[in-house]
């Protein structure tokens, strides 16, 4: 199958584009439109890659009015302008309507070639923002195994009213999970109220939480409703529920064991009618051996525990993701990066993501900035250090229980493994198999873990 792009060459010049379908034929596959009519009817029942358009032709539409036609049909398809008569005010005219590109009729095969793919890659990264931006999980994004899995759950649970512990790393996008729970259950159309349990200081927990009547304390000049009541038949998101003191932990169990609780000050019991959705970046198991966390609590929400997976586990998103977020801030900012170097995504790949999601955005965000265009290539991207260096992972896992250091470093080690036998045999399987002397099986069931 051929990988030459198919362009439209609209201009009256025959001999023109007979000489540049035989000086292009080894990247270009050329359409001939002798006139702006012909071209556009053309466009309406065939797909070319992109449109060479001159800016004179001698009869019919000129170049610019060809031009309005075709953006009236398809406003992504790049057109390239071509001409003799390359002067300034005709140049900004076909910029404005949407020309990609102005060039003269004595073309640079391969730069022509390069401006075209790079303005196709755009148009692919604007359709994938699009069709992210309406994906059936919202503000989720991967194709994954882990991130079907996930799916899968957020659509179990959502049919659900019990309450659930979401666990994951920083950044991974706990919240965005706890809002798909709730947009997809039949309380969709109530409250969701999110509480940052590391920003509240323990003397205003309760009335943070429960509220408070009317002098209360000093400076409670009237009631106050909680943020449990202000959740009302909604959700109630407890986000880093690690961070809260063990005396606001007692509270907490009373009111999730009791389903009522009273404001500060207050005699009358409110019920909970709020689902609650917690979530932690600690494991609250070795939060309960350090004594920081109650057992008694822990008991009460775990019993449906979701893991929100780190972004070093679904490495096939990584791409995706970081397209999703280039395209929408071109869009938000008007920028003239169109996308990533081979380079810079194999860049991307390779990092362990320590900030996962977030930290992919805000790379993303500092790399255009970095960019001189309109690619963004590995030097634009500006990675943390310390991530970047085994060293530091080894350092870390010394600082953790045993059996969770040798878990994550017997992880690591068959990720790693894995990856560079693969890559050294090309993606063949069997061959990998062999070579290694790892079961098929056992090796196809290691790539699915590990996507």
């Amino acid at each position: 199958m051929s990988n030459r792009l198919r362009l439209l060459l609209i201009d009256d010049d025959t001999q023109f584009a007979h000489d540049f379908a035989l000086l292009s034929q080894s990247i270009f596959v050329i359409d001939h439109a002798v006139s702006g009519e012909e071209g556009v009817e053309r466009l309406a029942r065939e797909e070319p890659d992109a449109v060479l358009l001159d800016l004179r032709m001698g009869t019919g539409w000129d170049g610019l009015q060809t031009l309005r036609r075709i953006r009236e049909q398809s406003t992504d398809l790049p057109v390239v302008m071509v001409t003799d008569y390359a002067g300034v005010e005709t140049a900004v005219e076909a910029m404005k309507l949407g020309a990609v590109h102005y060039t003269s009729k004595k073309p640079h095969m391969e730069a022509l070639h390069e401006v075209i793919q790079r303005e196709l890659q755009q148009v692919t990264l604007k359709r994938l923002y699009l069709e992210e931006s309406g994906k059936r999980y919202g503000q989720l994004m991967g194709e994954s195994p882990v991130m079907r899995r996930l799916y899968g759950r957020i659509h179990r649970l959502a049919a659900a009213s019990s309450s659930v512990l979401l666990y994951g790393e920083s950044g991974t996008g706990k919240e965005l999970v706890a809002h798909e729970i709730h947009a997809r259950s039949s309380r969709a159309h109530k409250p969701f109220i999110s509480v940052d349990s590391g920003a509240i200081s323990p003397g205003l927990f309760e009335s943070e939480l429960f509220g408070h009547e009317r002098g209360a304390f000093t400076g409670a000049m009237s009631r106050h409703r909680g943020r449990i009541e202000m959740a009302g038949e909604g959700t109630l998101f407890l986000d880093e529920i690690a961070n809260l003191p063990l005396e606001a932990q007692a509270k907490l169990l009373r009111v999730l064991e009791e389903r009522l609780f009273y404001r500060v000050g207050g005699e009358e019991p409110i019920p909970l009618q709020a689902r609650v959705i917690i979530a932690t970046h600690c494991k609250l198991e070795e939060e309960v051996r350090a004594g920081r966390f109650r057992q008694d609590l822990y008991y009460r929400l775990a019993g449906i525990q979701v893991d929100v997976p780190p972004l070093r586990s679904r490495r096939g998103d990584i791409g995706l993701i970081a397209g999703y977020f280039l395209q929408k801030m071109r869009c938000e900012n008007y920028s003239h990066i169109t996308g990533f170097s081979g380079a810079a995504l194999q860049k991307l790949a390779a990092y362990r993501w320590p900030g996962n999601v977030r930290e992919l955005r805000n790379t993303v965000e500092q790399s255009m900035i970095y960019a001189a265009g309109p690619l963004i290539d590995e030097h634009d991207i500006q990675l943390h250090p310390v991530a970047m260096q085994s060293g530091n992972f080894f350092t870390d896992l010394l600082q953790k229980p045993y059996d969770q250091a040798k878990t994550e470093l017997l992880g690591r080690f068959k990720a790693d493994y894995v990856r560079a036998l693969m890559e050294r045999n090309q993606g063949n399987v069997s061959r990998a198999a062999r070579v290694s002397g790892i079961a098929r099986s056992s090796l196809h069931r290691m790539l699915t873990e590990l996507d």
